[in-house]
């Protein structure tokens, strides 16, 4: 077996930006995590119509060492940092990225833009990242996030909460050698697949922009629907936030938004399973009531009384403590003694209603009509 040590070697080839949560960079690469914890993969399949560059380095610069013509190629891990490649190149440097000669990449039959960054750790699997312009990654983001079939100008509205999104959560996964995962803990990015002419466009038309309060870009937080109404942030999360506030939603259609209405029914038994979980049992369910409601009527303290005491649960877990789409709703007890909440929406119904932006737009309102109404006291630019 031949092997080539490779060394690594830092060559100031490509620009290195300074991320300032002041000042937007449209030439950004956010690193998206494809792979990685106890998801990361000890072989990783990759294919490349046009062959394979090869390049070390860190922080940006990544430096061209040599080519492969093959089209599929196959990394293994190695010893406690290093790589295989086809059984042949031996990779020393602990990371190395691979990018395509041409067009874009696969990895285990999945298409992506931009390049690939595979990563170890002392004695771990291989974190695989995918690192691509921001455009081209909202551009799959949006239509993962929203049909993109709808108006162009919800795609907009869209395209723009994405890429405030993205630039106010860069290196939230720092510890892995990343900016954003792939699933809703961020964004959903499947990859090239979903990207289409009208999520292209989108991007197209408002590329640069961002939402801003007082000049910065916010963490510009989006949901399915609100059922209404949405919600203060601090109503959800706890903190303060001034451009997160709840507003009346007159837009969202009954007869479109997913779990516009829903209702969702408890046994104590259900009941004193979920306090179980949390090692926090009441004796026998004598009553559950909401005990504290927002401004805008969402249930933020939900209290479970017992033979043995209580339990109160608030804000958000309100939700997702008995399993349930959203915040808002009311709550009576059934004469078999089980407990029904009844609810709108779906999300956690902070900022914008996505539901909301499609009825907005297909009225006529543009993106930025849409954003300025759901986001407080912003501008668009």
């Amino acid at each position: 077996m031949k092997k080539l040590a490779v060394l690594l070697i830092m060559l100031s080839m490509l620009i290195t930006y300074n991320v300032s949560a002041d000042v937007y960079n449209e030439y950004m690469e956010p690193k998206i995590g494809l792979f990685y914890g106890w998801g990361a993969l000890d072989t990783v399949r990759l294919h490349s119509s046009g062959g394979f560059n090869i390049c070390l380095g860190e922080d940006g610069n990544y430096a061209y060492r040599f080519s492969m013509l093959e089209e599929d190629i196959t990394v293994t891990k190695c010893g406690t940092t290093d790589f295989y490649i086809n059984g042949n190149y031996y990779i020393t440097s602990g990371q190395f990225a691979i990018k395509p000669a041409y067009g874009v990449i696969s990895v285990n039959g999945k298409p992506y833009r931009g390049f690939i960054l595979l990563r170890r750790q002392q004695s771990s699997d291989i974190t695989v990242i995918n690192i691509l312009s921001i455009e081209d990654y909202l551009a799959s983001v949006i239509g993962q996030e929203m049909s993109p079939s709808w108006n162009i100008e919800a795609l907009k509205a869209q395209a723009v909460c994405a890429r405030s999104y993205t630039w106010t959560h860069l290196n939230k996964y720092g510890k892995y050698g990343f900016d954003l995962d792939t699933t809703q803990n961020c964004q959903v990015y499947p990859g090239l697949s979903s990207e289409t002419e009208s999520t292209r466009r989108a991007v197209t038309e408002t590329v640069g922009q961002t939402i801003r309060y007082n000049g910065k870009p916010v963490e510009a937080l989006y949901f399915s629907s609100d059922g209404g109404a949405t919600e203060n942030a601090e109503n959800v999360w706890g903190g303060e936030s001034p451009y997160l506030l709840g507003v009346a939603d007159p837009y969202e259609k009954s007869e479109e938004a997913t779990k516009y209405s829903w209702d969702v029914t408890l046994t104590p038994d259900d009941i004193k399973a979920k306090l179980a979980s949390k090692n926090a049992g009441v004796g026998e369910i004598l009553n559950v009531e909401i005990t504290e409601k927002s401004e805008m009527g969402r249930a933020t303290v939900v209290t479970v009384t017992g033979t043995d005491g209580s339990y109160s649960v608030k804000r958000s877990d309100t939700r997702s403590f008995f399993g349930l789409p959203s915040q808002p709703f009311t709550l009576v007890k059934n004469e078999d003694g089980s407990y029904q909440f009844s609810g709108g929406g779906w999300g956690h119904s902070v900022g914008m209603s996505q539901w909301g932006a499609k009825a907005m737009a297909d009225m006529g309102f543009s993106y930025k009509d849409i954003l300025t109404y759901y986001y407080t006291g912003v501008e668009i630019y």
